[in-house]
């Protein structure tokens, strides 16, 4: 767990960075890591139980990011129609809901799925880089902002957590979540285990997230999942689902959110988080950017930008090798980030 969580910018290896072979243009397969190797200590498979053999089924060149797929290598790959969500012979597939005998389908055009037939391809490197490699969006400790759960963790080592928001704080899509290797635990989980195991805590987590939802929901329903449960801090994320609504809407939401609760609980901090950039391909992505910024102007509150972060990555790695169903959901991966991000809010 230790490893899950470490902050990436603050140390010298990556664990497990999730990465994907993609045919390109020039027909040349290859995937892309975050930041340059100095040593490539293994690759293995999403299940993280097969090692994969550098020179066999992995060519590394020194001094770049990119890792090439040989001929006879045991590591599959997306093709441009896969990823486009087409079919073998260029077809499109159908468009979701419906799904094909590979579990297939589509937002415009981009592929979505949440079977073997994507998570089969993301596979895991750990290395080690060289330390300040990463230059992007950074959290911010904030303890200023989080005083009193924090005192409460110092004093009596307990603490209710409220996690509201949609699909992606339910734990969309953990491993652990479908039940299958590496059995990742859901993003509130990693996020509990990173507090009690900091503080030496007890934290009861109240997931009350629901797939879907926006922040306008959350604004209706914030005293039966949010105030009424009396909770010492809440995490909550709200946006990827929010559309084309105006900035200033979605940020008198989460202020009611926060009203609300404090109005019954007085002492309760938050921690607001945007949300992860969405597909662009798949026309998820519209107005999150915005949204992000108007959470970082919420007064009181702690903030935590994995937009911000996510938006940097996507300069150096593929969407797909970061995604759980290709459109709006975290893999492991990228959800042991939000964790790492929300965690640096409360633990320096």
């Amino acid at each position: 767990m230790d490893k899950k969580l470490t902050y990436f910018w603050n140390t010298d290896t990556m664990y497990n960075e999730s990465i994907c072979m993609i045919e390109r243009t020039n027909g040349e397969i290859n995937a892309r890591t975050l930041f340059v190797p100095e040593e490539i200590i293994g690759i293995y498979d999403v299940s993280l139980e097969k090692k994969f053999v550098e020179g066999v089924d992995y060519i590394w060149e020194k001094g770049t990011n990119v890792i090439t797929l040989p001929q006879g290598s045991a590591i599959p790959f997306f093709t441009d129609n896969d990823i486009h969500g087409r079919k073998e012979d260029g077809e499109y597939l159908e468009a979701y809901p419906a799904t094909d005998d590979k579990g297939r389908s589509r937002f415009n055009d981009a592929l979505f799925c949440m079977n073997g037939f994507l998570y089969e391809k993301q596979i895991a490197i750990t290395y080690r880089y060289l330390p300040g490699s990463y230059k992007g969006v950074i959290p911010e400790y904030q303890p200023e902002k989080l005083e009193n759960c924090l005192a409460k963790l110092s004093k009596d080592k307990k603490l209710k957590v409220v996690f509201f928001g949609d699909s992606i704080f339910t734990g969309c899509d953990a491993s652990g979540l479908h039940n299958r290797a590496p059995y990742q635990p859901i993003l509130s989980d990693l996020v509990k285990n990173g507090i009690e195991q900091h503080f030496g805590a007890d934290v009861e987590m109240c997931v009350t997230a629901v797939g879907g939802k926006t922040s306008s929901w959350g604004a209706e329903t914030r005293n039966e999942n949010c105030a009424d449960l009396c909770p010492d801090l809440v995490v909550m994320s709200f946006g990827m689902n929010d559309g084309q609504s105006a900035p200033e809407d979605v940020q008198a939401n989460m202020k009611s959110i926060i009203n609300a609760t404090r109005l019954k609980n007085p002492a309760c901090d938050f921690i607001v988080t945007s949300c992860m950039v969405a597909n662009k391909d798949a026309g998820f992505l519209l107005r999150q950017a915005e949204y992000a910024k108007a959470f970082s102007q919420i007064p009181d509150v702690a903030f935590a930008d994995v937009f911000g972060m996510h938006d940097e990555f996507l300069k150096k790695k593929d969407f797909i090798a970061m995604s759980g169903n290709n459109v709006n959901h975290p893999n492991d991966w990228l959800a042991r980030v939000y964790a790492m991000n929300i965690l640096a809010c409360l633990i320096k």
